[in-house]
């Protein structure tokens, strides 16, 4: 290979991009290089997405050397993700809309959609976009598709690719759509099909809520808040065997333009073995205050030196959470609770019993309350993951799943687990169907704050509860 024709194939790479699965198009034969991503808000599971490169030849590899050829892939890669960015910005940036940014998670969906279209030879948007994409929380999400020839007529097949994109994203760009400044990022997947290319991409507006106001800020003095201590929600064997009431504390706003509130139950940590329900009271307090119906629960806890207890001790966390979760539904009218509208947040251990109720099975379905759904709206956790469960077969995901939302450091200073690794959690409620945002703080810790005082609760814990609980339409 000569050096013009090597230069041609280094400018496209640093100019443009293509998602393709492996031996298909002219991927045929072809040396390929994987970066699969994942972590950071997620990546599809199940599709890999793949940066394809014409191949070089070993003689330029070994002049090059190793450490040249990872610096050299590094480069284009990240030049591929900026030019494909900016052609779809280019609309946005003529009348002054904020730029996009790429979502690994719609990269990988759009991925799919692209070669969903090549198999079946048609291109065209998918009937429910909102449910293609829903793997994460959305306002919106607008589709685009397109395909186009691949010129025989330009000997350079590089080239060939690079025409047919310009083609694909003119056409986007003349969707009035695109420009919109409602959207914040975007995901493109292309595959090479036969004598043509086709493109899908997907604009998402993220969640967000109002600025100030009931179910976002304080709009109750402290005072004003009604408290109800020990409430018990059930009975259960511990692990000695005895029964044991099961309790709750509930926080009550004053009733406000509806008599029915959304309810916050939160739950605390403490790994099982230690931790009370008057540890969140701050938290529930808070709430309360921002019009929320609040409960705050106890559960069975026990030593645990063994996993089997281990285990045991989880999923008897994971049930009782569920029961206090139809404890309340059953007393809605008596303490003012929409029971369309309940988000289980919870923290280490909570967040284990929070995942588990929203995802899980219900280990003890019987009982006198059996008739009403254990399953929340929506369900928050930090420092928790329910990984393991997933390893062992126990992690099913439905259509009656809660939506849920994940904060993991990427190490976690406690378990020891990785971001990586309890990204898993969040892989398989995305390739069950159900949605799942993943949230990774930085460097190593194990909780974070789950209050609507606290550092996440604009940026992400707000919005997500506003969507799911859809508060925008309810009385303010």
């Amino acid at each position: 290979m000569g050096w013009p024709n090597i230069l041609d194939r280094f400018w496209f790479e640093r100019q443009g991009c293509r998602w393709a699965q492996v031996g298909q198009g002219s991927n045929e034969g072809h040396g390929v290089f994987h970066k699969t991503t994942t972590g950071h808000r997620g990546q599809l599971p199940g599709y890999r997405q793949t940066h394809s490169r014409v191949p070089l030849t070993r003689g330029l590899w070994s002049w090059l050397g190793r450490v040249s050829a990872i610096a050299l892939v590094a480069g284009l890669l990240t030049g591929c993700d900026a030019w494909m960015l900016d052609l779809v910005n280019q609309p946005r940036v003529a009348v002054g809309a904020p730029a996009l940014v790429r979502d690994p998670y719609l990269d990988g969906a759009a991925a799919a959609k692209a070669q969903e279209m090549c198999v079946a030879g048609t291109v065209a948007t998918s009937p429910n976009p909102a449910r293609r994409y829903g793997g994460i929380t959305s306002a919106a999400v607008h589709e685009l598709v397109g395909a186009a020839a691949l010129d025989p007529s330009v000997t350079d097949p590089v080239q060939r690719e690079v025409l047919a994109t310009r083609a694909i994203s003119s056409g986007w760009n003349a969707d009035p759509v695109v420009a919109q400044p409602r959207w914040d990022s975007i995901g493109i997947g292309q595959s090479v099909c036969g004598d043509r290319l086709i493109m899908a991409a997907a604009l998402r507006d993220a969640p967000s809520m109002r600025v100030s106001g009931r179910f976002v800020t304080s709009v109750y003095a402290v005072g004003e808040v009604t408290r109800t201590n020990g409430l018990v929600y059930g009975t259960a064997k511990n692990y000695q065997g005895k029964t044991t009431s099961l309790l709750l504390d509930v926080y009550r706003p004053p009733v406000g333009p509806s008599p029915s509130r959304p309810l916050v139950v939160l739950i605390h940590g403490g790994g099982f073995v230690n931790g009370s329900r008057s540890d969140m009271a701050t938290d529930a307090t808070l709430y309360a205050q921002a019009g929320f119906v609040v409960a705050s629960i106890d559960y069975r806890l026990q030593p645990q030196s063994t996993s089997a207890q281990q285990l045991t001790a989880a999923s008897n966390g994971i049930d009782d959470g569920m029961e206090a979760v139809r404890w309340l539904k059953a007393s809605a009218s008596t303490y003012g609770i929409d029971t369309t509208r309940i988000v289980l947040v919870g923290s280490s251990a909570g967040g284990v019993i929070a995942l588990g109720a929203a995802l899980l099975d219900d280990p003890t379905p019987a009982g006198p309350l059996s008739a009403l759904s254990p399953v929340p709206a929506a369900a928050v956790s930090t420092g928790a993951h329910l990984t393991p469960a997933n390893d062992l077969g126990l992690l099913t995901i439905g259509a009656t799943d809660a939506p849920v939302l994940m904060y993991h450091n990427a190490t976690d200073s406690v378990t020891g687990s990785t971001s990586d690794y309890a990204f898993q959690t969040c892989s398989a409620v995305r390739v069950g169907g159900g949605a799942c945002d993943f949230v990774i703080n930085p460097g190593s810790g194990h909780t974070i704050g789950i209050g609507p005082d606290d550092n996440d609760w604009r940026p992400t814990l707000g919005p997500f509860v506003w969507q799911r609980l859809r508060l925008a339409a309810l009385p303010q």
